[in-house]
């Protein structure tokens, strides 16, 4: 393990357990006993509600996005059992990702005053399709990635319209055809072109390849083969093989099965031979989402037991009574009329379980038993929330059916846990529990309808329902043009996320739907929920042991790089590191553990920051090796199967967005094989500088080294002041050792002292790379002397040449042991939404039309102590009905949500 893994998982667990359980786990056996069930129980949950938790929702200033626009977040990140905004971890990282699962942009955002925002820029070519967003911290990464938030995403394209392709597809006696059309935006259609394309299918061995021309209507055709087995994966792409147009597309093959999939869940995990066993279903088609359903429950004999059908996405529930020896099937036919048997689980004679009910304020339980099973002496009857303990008490025969007020519990998912005298869980139920919301929300307006480009203000005021009180706290508002844009009142949410979805395995199908009011319709509904998804965040297996405790990665108070050192032969031990950061003024040693591994911590700087890492022996040579760490990325768990359906109620969007693109200067993308772009020369000094510049004592750049006509490197450094030149041998006046020489950021000539050769048998370096380098390919050569160039260690006593070389040139040579240069992932940069003002009469009448759909975006509304806050925004030249969505965290760890249309 490395170093500072080691320190950081012995402070947690010194941190956890000391002063908190002080005899219960450190006992031997005999002395052990001593201590009660409950204390033990009390202590695990004490121990678990003190490990370092966070849990990860991002609100979005919209549903849907289309290529030339941003993507505006804001992130909060709170403690994952009370909800309150006290974490630890300064940045997050979020991941656009496209349906390969692969990583489009990724961000590392920053903790601000105010909690975390930024935004992802989206290109004008990026392709329209499903894409998703991940988020988590460095410490989530510890835990399942099912922990980590997730959203599926449309993005739309109307600005790339030059080529422009769709898919159908044809029941055929073989399987399915795929018919391709190539067309532009002005109905023009490609013809004669000649198409490559590849279909991708787990069920293949290798992928099918081929090649298609399009006919006089721009079709190809591709027949497909008979799928056996679901793939969201499965996929056709398309590419252009032509000389003059560039194109290519991916088409995700939809499942064209009816095949669906029902799981029989007993409520408690187990079917007894007693009376009145709740079983619940629910079922699911082959695409991953639910399936209505109607059917029978029939007994070994053929006889029928019940009969049922699916409620609510699927989802439902039956009573029966098994007796000994009974076996059950259900004959069940879809809303596809597709009939299927499903085998029900097998009825245990012997077994003990747990049942339960929320109903009018309280949660009613029972323990039930098969007939012949002797209800044991002592059992033990554990609610937590979130791995908060809230109620514990001994079952015995005489209370094996009792009751808990709500009123104890918070809202959120409830873990009922029977365990047997040792401790151990033999049975467990979900409930979920939802108060009346407390949040009580006013917005007020200065007016009551809006003008062209008009001023709205807004005074919001957010109170206890209960007692009037002000909820301060940190919010975030967006305001959409509901012309635009179409909200899903049903989709993840603050609520939903925080509170469900985030604590729950698979996929929840539209969980605002459980949010939208408290009738009981809704509440049953819910309840199938708890009935039919498997509890994921707080597993309980042994509370005799500890809780697992994963810190493989740190939580990122300040950012770090880690890494190992390697002397001759792969040896491990000891060395001394330096990272060094010029741009960003960072300078910061420390040093290896006995088996090489290091890290450098509490470091704060942007992305794109170059390090130089350097390491020696522990005699002070360079014959070492270096490996950085790679980052982290999680793998990809994408539980919320994409919605194969078209975005035609994107188009007005769409078309909105692409004017407002042109409008605001963007570019016109056409898809050309060949370009030549002709514009006025932009300076590049600060792409061609190094990143030592800050600290060079001479530079030339391209321009002056073109005019001194030298045929050679060395020919150009004796044109430097201050450079001795004789022959090949340079040296920086004042000094008799040669300098270092760095390209690239990447030093490759390092002198080699006497005692160093002798005492590793290691002699110079070969040839200098300086003979390798084309004079026209520098971009700048700067030169570095006296104690600037310490920071190159001993290497650098004989100054330092930094070469920057022009963009595709390129360096043959070996670096110089003991030193390497990084770009690790840094913080992005703080980036602000656009919210436009009018206060003049000039600004009011500008010819640039404002086509905004986003009318504001606010990541920080911050609810002081009154619980009121005002802001501000202009209409835009579209003035209407705009949709308000306001998410927070009280400061007491209350979520909170407000929906209005204004």
């Amino acid at each position: 393990m490395n170093t500072y893994l080691y320190k950081l998982k012995t402070s947690v667990v010194l941190c956890l357990l000391i002063g908190l359980v002080p005899n219960i786990y450190s006992q031997d056996k005999d002395k052990s006993e001593t201590f009660s069930q409950e204390d033990k129980l009390t202590s695990y949950f004490d121990i678990i509600s003190r490990i370092p938790q966070e849990k990860l929702y991002l609100q979005l200033d919209k549903p849907y996005y289309g290529a030339g626009e941003s993507i505006w977040f804001k992130g909060y990140l709170v403690n994952a059992i009370t909800h309150i905004d006290n974490t630890r971890s300064n940045f997050i990282t979020v991941e656009l990702i496209d349906r390969n699962d692969s990583i489009i942009q990724r961000k590392k955002v920053k903790r601000q005053e105010h909690g975390f925002q930024n935004n992802f820029v989206l290109p004008a070519e990026m392709p329209a399709g499903d894409y998703y967003i991940r988020a988590y911290s460095n410490w989530m990464v510890n835990a399942d990635p099912e922990y980590m938030y997730l959203r599926d995403i449309k993005i739309g394209n109307a600005i790339d319209v030059s080529i422009l392709s769709s898919i159908e597809y044809q029941k055929t006696d073989d399987g399915y055809l795929a018919k391709i059309k190539f067309f532009n935006n002005t109905n023009g259609v490609f013809s004669k072109t000649k198409i490559k394309y590849t279909i991708f299918d787990k069920e293949l061995k290798k992928p099918i390849k081929g090649t298609s021309v399009t006919n006089e209507e721009g079709y190809i055709y591709i027949s497909l083969p008979e799928f056996k087995t679901p793939d969201i994966q499965r996929r056709i792409d398309v590419r252009f093989d032509d000389k003059q147009y560039t194109y290519d597309r991916t088409f995700f093959i939809p499942d064209f099965s009816k095949d669906f999939h029902v799981d029989f869940l007993p409520e408690g995990g187990e079917l007894l031979n007693t009376t009145n066993q709740i079983v619940a279903f629910k079922a699911l088609g082959s695409n991953g989402f639910s399936k209505e359903i109607t059917g029978i429950i029939l007994n070994q004999n053929g006889d029928t037991i019940s009969v049922f059908g699916s409620e609510y996405r699927g989802m439902g529930a039956v009573s029966i009574s098994p007796q000994a020896g009974d076996k059950f099937h259900a004959i069940v036919t879809s809303s596809d009329n597709v009939t299927k048997r499903f085998e029900l689980p097998e009825v245990k004679n012997d077994g003990i379980k747990l049942a339960a009910v929320h109903y009018k304020g309280y949660i009613r339980y029972q323990v039930q038993k098969s007939e012949n099973t002797v209800l044991p002496d002592t059992l033990y009857l554990l609610a937590h929330t979130r791995g908060e303990l809230r109620v514990l008490t001994r079952i015995t025969e005489q209370n094996s059916i009792g009751k808990i007020s709500d009123k104890t519990l918070k809202n959120g998912i409830t873990h009922l846990i029977l365990l047997n005298s040792k401790g151990m869980p033999i049975s467990e139920r979900l409930v979920f529990i939802k108060h009346p919301p407390t949040d009580k929300w006013e917005i007020i307006t200065d007016k009551k309808e809006y003008g062209k480009r008009e001023k709205v203000k807004l005074n919001i005021a957010i109170t206890n329902s209960i007692d009037g009180m002000p909820l301060p706290g940190e919010y975030s508002i967006s305001i959409t043009d509901n012309n635009l844009v179409k909200n899903d009142s049903l989709a993840d949410n603050i609520c939903s996320n925080i509170l469900l979805t985030s604590d729950l395995k698979g996929n929840i199908e539209a969980p605002g739907f459980y949010f939208k009011d408290n009738s009981g319709k809704t509440e049953r509904y819910l309840d199938f929920v708890m009935l039919t998804h498997g509890w994921k965040r707080f597993r309980i297996k042994d509370i005799n042991k500890l809780p697992d405790i994963n810190v493989q990665y740190p939580i990122e108070q300040g950012l770090y790089i880690s890494g190992t050192v390697k002397g001759l032969f792969g040896k491990k031990n000891k060395a001394p590191i330096i990272a060094l950061a010029p741009t960003q003024n960072i300078l910061q040693m420390t040093e290896t553990n006995p088996e090489g591994k290091f890290m450098i911590d509490n470091l704060l700087f942007p992305d794109s920051t170059t390090f130089v890492i350097q390491a020696r022996t522990k005699k002070g040579f360079a014959t070492v090796d270096i490996t950085i760490d790679s980052t982290a990325i999680p793998k990809m768990v994408h539980k919320i199967p994409f919605v194969n359906d078209s975005v035609q109620y994107m188009d007005n969007y769409l078309a909105n967005v692409r004017d407002k693109y042109y409008n605001e200067g963007g570019m016109r993308v056409i898809n050309l094989k060949e370009i030549v772009v002709k514009g006025h020369k932009i300076s590049q000094e600060n792409e061609n500088k190094s990143i030592y510049s800050s600290v060079m004592n001479y530079s030339i750049d391209s321009e002056d080294i073109e005019r001194t006509n030298a045929n050679s490197v060395y020919d150009l450094l004796g044109t430097i002041p201050g450079v001795q030149r004789s022959g090949n041998q340079i040296r920086i006046r004042g000094n008799n050792r040669p300098p270092v020489v760095v390209v690239d950021d990447v030093m490759y000539d390092a002198p080699v002292d006497e005692m160093e050769q002798n005492e590793n048998s290691f002699g110079p370096i070969g040839g200098s790379i300086l003979e390798s380098i084309i004079v026209s390919d520098i971009a700048s050569l700067e030169i570095m002397k006296g104690s600037n160039a310490s920071i190159f260690g001993s290497a650098g006593s004989g100054g330092a040449i930094i070469i920057t070389l022009k963009k595709g040139a390129e360096v043959k040579g070996a670096p110089s042991p003991g030193l390497i240069t990084i770009r690790p992932l840094g913080y992005t940069q703080d980036v602000q939404f656009y919210n436009p003002k009018y206060e003049t009469p000039e600004e009011k009448q500008k010819s640039t039309p404002d086509l905004r759909s986003t009318i504001y975006w606010n990541p920080f509304v911050t609810i002081g102590a009154d619980g009121k806050q005002e802001i501000e925004f202009y209409t835009s030249d579209n003035p209407g009905s705009y949709h308000i969505v306001i998410e927070g965290i009280s400061a007491d760890g209350r979520v909170c949500r407000y929906v209005k249309d204004l």
